[in-house]
């Protein structure tokens, strides 16, 4: 396994096969394949042409289909790929090991340039990239000039900061992404609801209460019914207090100060339109329909918001871990089995579902969420950072967390300065299973994705 990649999405499906692919070549004993024929100066010309003039109208078509934000969301998400991969390839080179390619993409090369001993370029398939090592283990057939600098004959220290190299970099991004939203954008807190309406709610049976008192968002409450109230938890209080009385509300619009008048209806009787079916309240419970904004917070200097953004991150990353532990485990597994194959659970979603997503849920997601502003947009591509940064630390091949597991492996293994070397070809039939699921959690991701988008 000479390549190292990015092993989410698209891009991770095509590196594991890649690897996969490789290993096997090297467990039957054939030799590594030998390089590409280079391009001619005048064929690299002609394909930097084509590309270019193919970026350009893929520019222009989302500008005339209004697609400029999905477009700019896929340019963020492969960028984060390629990141990765640089990631490996800077370690790699620093610790004086040989790199012989960096690619965008798989597939034929259509554009490329040397550097040194190392190749850069553009392939035809657009679904990740790779960093090419040589001698990532004792399956990989290479020159015998080079095996003293492959990745397999270097230092443990060495092996393991390459290995973490594409996960540290997701991890660097987050945190600058945090900080951003920290310093900069603002962090909803949501333990504080203003007296501000940020949206008006129906009825499942009709309009709410709300409604039909002309609420919208951006009011301001002032006072209900005379009274005013420390934050919008203790006016909620005060409408579930009064099911069935009508309420007086002073409210701000803009400039301008309104008397609306609404009678909240009784919860244990109705249902609100977009939640989520619940339990009915056991006791009369009033209900207007208006959902608050939160505050939003600043870090009050650079200090602290480093600090914020370290703690969210920990915080992110046990998240993260504990939402692929439940995407692996037999429950996941089975719950997105159910909703694929439409058992009755697929009808009825329930909280317990999981739900993996596609890089076409991704692309959904994020584009909604830059509608909604910078915070939800920039929370969106944190949280994607985090995920492949931990999903990549899987200590099993084809993950880089197989290759922390093998040199930690062989770091106890050895003895009195005897390195002990791992036989991949018996970790093979790990990395075909693997493989198998990570195929399958991919295209029933991307099914539903297309099927019941997010």
């Amino acid at each position: 396994m000479s390549r190292t990649t990015d092993d989410a999405g698209p891009a991770g499906l095509a590196g594991a096969a890649d690897r996969l692919g490789r290993a096997l070549a090297g467990g039957t004993g054939t030799r590594e394949p030998g390089p590409e024929a280079p391009l001619t100066p005048q064929q690299s010309q002609r394909n930097l042409l084509k590309l270019a003039l193919g970026a350009l109208l893929i520019v222009a078509i989302a500008v005339a289909l209004h697609g400029l934000v999905p477009l700019l969301v896929i340019v963020a998400l492969f960028s984060f790929v390629m990141l990765h991969e640089a990631g490996h390839l800077l370690t790699a080179k620093l610790s004086g090991m040989k790199v012989t390619e960096y690619f965008v993409g798989f597939g034929p090369r259509l554009w490329s340039v040397r550097k040194g001993e190392t190749e850069y370029g553009v392939k035809a398939i657009p679904a990740g990239g790779y960093v090419r090592i040589v001698g990532m283990n004792n399956l990989d057939r290479i020159d015998p000039a080079d095996e003293p600098r492959s990745y397999r004959e270097q230092s443990f220290p060495r092996r393991l900061i390459v290995a973490l190299a594409g996960s540290t970099v997701h991890f660097l991004i987050a945190l600058i992404l945090l900080f951003s939203l920290n310093q900069f954008v603002g962090v909803t807190n949501f333990n504080r609801p203003l007296l501000r309406v940020d949206s008006v709610e129906a009825l499942s049976t009709g309009p709410s209460p709300a409604q039909q008192a002309g609420f919208e968002h951006g009011d301001v409450i002032e006072r209900a019914d005379g009274q005013t109230f420390a934050g919008f938890d203790d006016l909620r209080t005060y409408i579930q207090n009064n099911p069935g009385k009508a309420i007086t509300f002073d409210v701000r619009r803009g400039t301008s100060h309104l008397t609306l008048v609404a009678t909240p209806v009784d919860l244990t009787k109705v249902q609100p339109k977009d939640s989520a079916p619940t339990t009915a309240p056991t006791k009369p419970t009033g209900f207007l329909g208006i959902a608050p904004a939160f505050a939003k917070e600043h870090a009050p200097n650079p200090a602290v918001a480093v600090g914020r953004s370290f703690t969210q991150l920990g915080r992110d990353m046990w998240l993260t871990l504990r939402a692929i532990g439940s995407i692996f485990s037999p429950h996941g597994i089975t719950s997105i089995g159910n909703q694929v194959f439409g058992s009755a659970n697929a009808a009825k979603p329930s909280a317990s579902d999981v739900r993996p997503v596609s890089a076409v849920g991704i692309v959904h997601v994020a584009d909604q969420a830059a509608k909604q502003g910078a915070e939800p947009l920039l929370t969106m591509l944190m949280v994607i950072n985090v995920f492949v940064g931990v999903f990549n630390l899987i200590p099993l091949p084809p993950f880089d967390g197989g290759l922390v597991a093998v040199a930690i492996y062989e770091r106890i293994r050895s003895r009195r300065g005897q390195r002990y070397h791992v036989d991949m070809a018996r970790m093979l039939p790990v990395a075909y299973a693997v493989f198998a699921v990570l195929i399958f959690i991919f295209v029933s991701s991307l099914y539903l994705d297309i099927t019941r988008p997010l």
